[in-house]
């Protein structure tokens, strides 16, 4: 798998979409490591290849 990097510009585009203000070099660089290993945490999350093979589709509430 490869991992994606992000420019400072999208790093802070994207902190300030959330309402986040970067000020510093070492906030920015913080969340580009953060970013770096969450995505790669996230990649190796097992999906379902269709969502009707979900196991939420097959639960019943009993009523």
């Amino acid at each position: 798998m490869t991992t994606r990097t992000w420019s400072r510009e999208e790093i802070v585009a994207f902190a300030s979409l959330h309402g986040v203000k970067l000020e510093t070099d070492a906030e920015i660089e913080r969340m580009a490591a953060l970013g770096t290993r969450v995505a790669s945490v996230a990649g190796s999350v097992k999906r379902m290849p269709s969502k009707g093979n979900e196991p939420a589709s097959v639960f019943k509430v009993p009523l």
